[in-house]
């Protein structure tokens, strides 16, 4: 229960972090460059490794909330398609460039935005859906829901830390360049924590229903593989 309380009060704090798009908490940022205001020079804080290390992150965050949702969709629709979920990732990752990758997601969880609204009906109707799922299957989708359990507040916080990245590139010159790729990333978990938000409240009960228990700290947990798609 103690778990299950800490779910639901994550998802308040998601809520209101899917609130404000990722372009007016980041758009605004920029390192203080010479000559251009805003006071003198400063060195660096944040180093490339550190950038690398953030958007490495980000990235699998990314993936993982993602495919979790989507195939904790189709249990809502009463319809788990494994392999039409792995032929959609293989694609996915076709894809050579990150910033077009990026973009595939966003257009996925668009996709998921509009699709039917989590309420305490449709909550009700995924756990009948996922009480009729064959054991292997129901692994499966328990499995997904484990995931969003971990990934939906941490990609809060990886959004939370973007804006200190971005402070913390002072007029190091090598680095400039990592500030879109720092919004692109953070603005992409944006759009993923608007899209999915609205479950988290129902987690404990689905997870419930997949018998899976609640991750232990969304902070140190690990996720896990979806079996055929990841």
């Amino acid at each position: 229960m103690k778990s299950s309380k800490l779910l639901i009060a994550s998802a308040a704090m998601l809520i209101a972090a899917a609130a404000a798009p990722a372009q007016a908490q980041l758009g605004g940022l920029k390192p203080k460059i010479p000559g251009l205001g805003g006071g003198g020079g400063s060195a660096s804080t944040v180093s490339a490794a550190d950038i690398d290390a953030y958007l490495d992150r980000a990235q699998k965050n990314a993936d993982t909330l993602t495919w979790s949702y989507e195939l904790v969709k189709q249990a809502q629709a009463g319809k788990v398609d494994i392999a039409a979920l792995a032929a959609k990732r293989k694609e996915y990752l076709s894809i050579p460039n990150p910033k077009d990758r990026n973009a595939k997601l966003a257009e996925l969880n668009k996709a998921d935005d509009k699709s039917s609204a989590m309420t305490e009906q449709s909550a009700g109707d995924i756990e009948k859906n996922i009480a009729a799922l064959s054991p292997a299957v129901r692994a499966q989708v328990g499995a997904a829901l484990f995931n969003l359990a971990i990934a939906i507040p941490r990609a809060a916080q990886l959004i939370s830390e973007a804006p200190n990245l971005i402070k913390g590139l002072g007029t190091n010159p090598a680095a400039l360049g990592n500030i879109g790729k720092l919004k692109n990333a953070a603005g992409l978990l944006a759009s993923q924590v608007k899209s999915t938000a609205q479950i988290a409240p129902y987690l404990p009960k689905l997870m419930s229903a997949a018998k899976v228990k609640p991750p232990v700290d969304a902070k140190t947990s690990k996720t896990v593989p979806l079996d055929g798609i990841t």
